[in-house]
């Protein structure tokens, strides 16, 4: 029995989920004889492994939201490429660690102000089927444009809270050791669960990378994407396998690009940013997220400028968040070791993004053919939906030049 009245689309969301959402309201917030409206999030192509919706309390006398994040319906989810529900159990998990972190800031006496930020979460459905987060879009956080490159402004900005997230996860391994492995142990790779799909997604990844091949012109491009995408299962495998016997690695974020990245704009500069979407969280070297960041999100002519900068930027940013806990980077990661990640980890993250390319830089309506064939678990049409040859003229240039940008890039810092 609910207390507040609910309108909008609520019609797939569970008699149960809204009665833990009518808990949360009444209960924790104190909401009495008020509506609640709940209406979708972002555009088709944003969000892929989950559905989420904005709860928005209609009171007058201050604005109150949450946002709702459910697991998206699979018919057969033995069938399912990837085990949707271990990506919530690591999002779960990661609230967990996070909040870890904040008690950590809190009792080495930093700032409020200067304490790494992360939205609050409100609970979790029993199943674990579903989870509700703060809305920062209440404090006046944002989504910026994912077809644009951040500013040099903004990956630094980006850069700090690596530096204070990554330095809070090695805070986490010096001091609670038992304590960090647990929790490490626990951030699992969803894709590894279907040993029979993998298979099946190699053939489509080969597809994918001689499609990919065909769309650049010089062979100097077409060389460096010989062996990428193809390579990218057994890679991505040894490095994990690396980093799991490596004292360097920490807990990262695992998907830092532009959408699930929130800023805070000010005269039209950002002043902040907060990290969502923990999903593909896992015990990885630093380098993972400063290259998946980097590669995803900035364009040739800002790395050309920028990119030796962002490294020390980066390095230095983490050393003073260590310091706050009595440790210094070059004993907990030297500046040599991320050197070295970085072009260790290179050629992983240049196929991660060329992927990642393919899969989310395309308009809506190619975004939908593509989620259709997630939803249906149809290998073969999302094999087909993903080769960039069968995008429009203005997609499939827009793909050519982030990838041969990328290339430019691995090539001018001899990361690859």
């Amino acid at each position: 029995m609910t207390i507040l009245k609910y309108n909008g689309e609520i019609s797939d969301i569970s008699a149960d989920t809204i009665e833990f959402i009518d808990n949360v309201l009444t209960k924790k917030f104190g909401f009495e004889n008020k509506k609640v409206r709940i209406e979708p999030v972002g555009k088709i192509g944003d969000n892929f492994a989950s559905q989420v919706k904005r709860i928005i309390v209609e009171d007058d006398s201050e604005p109150f939201g949450m946002l709702l994040k459910s697991l998206p319906v699979i018919e057969d989810t033995a069938e399912a490429v990837f085990d949707v529900q271990l990506l919530f159990n690591n999002e779960i998990l990661m609230y967990e660690i996070l909040s870890k972190f904040k008690d950590f800031q809190t009792n080495a006496g930093i700032p409020k102000t200067d304490q790494f930020k992360f939205p609050q979460c409100y609970g979790f459905g029993i199943k674990k089927d579903f989870i509700l987060l703060e809305d920062l879009k209440i404090s006046n956080f944002t989504m910026l444009d994912k077809f644009e490159p951040l500013s040099n402004d903004c990956v630094n900005i980006v850069l700090k809270k690596f530096a204070m997230f990554h330095g809070l996860s090695y805070v986490l391994k010096y001091q609670e050791p038992e304590k960090y492995k647990d929790l490490k142990e626990g951030l699992v790779d969803p894709f590894n669960s279907k040993e029979h799909f993998i298979s099946q997604f190699q053939m489509t990844l080969e597809l994918i990378e001689k499609d990919t091949i065909n769309i650049v012109d010089q062979e100097k491009y077409k060389n460096v994407l010989k062996n990428s995408l193809s390579q990218m299962i057994s890679y991505t495998a040894v490095l994990d396998n690396n980093a799991e016997m490596s004292q360097y690695s920490v807990i990262t974020h695992g998907d830092c690009w532009t959408n699930n990245i929130l800023f805070q704009i000010k005269e039209g500069k950002p002043v902040e940013c907060i990290l969502i979407d923990y999903q593909l969280s896992k015990h990885r070297s630093p380098a993972w997220d400063l290259l998946h960041m980097i590669f995803n999100c900035t364009n040739s002519a800002s790395r050309h400028d920028y990119y030796l900068e962002w490294i020390d930027y980066y390095h230095s940013e983490l050393d003073k968040s260590l310091s706050y806990f009595g440790l210094k980077s070059e004993i907990v990661y030297p500046r040599y070791e991320l050197d070295a990640d970085l072009k260790k980890y290179a050629k992983i993250l240049f196929s991660h993004s060329v992927f990642a390319t393919m899969m989310v830089m395309r308009k809506p309506e190619d975004s939908l053919i593509l989620k259709e064939a997630m939803d249906e678990q149809d290998v073969d049409k999302f094999t087909e939906a993903m080769k960039a040859s069968n995008l429009d003229e203005d997609s499939k240039k827009r793909t050519k030049n982030i990838i041969e940008g990328l290339i430019d890039t691995v090539l001018e810092f001899n990361l690859m």
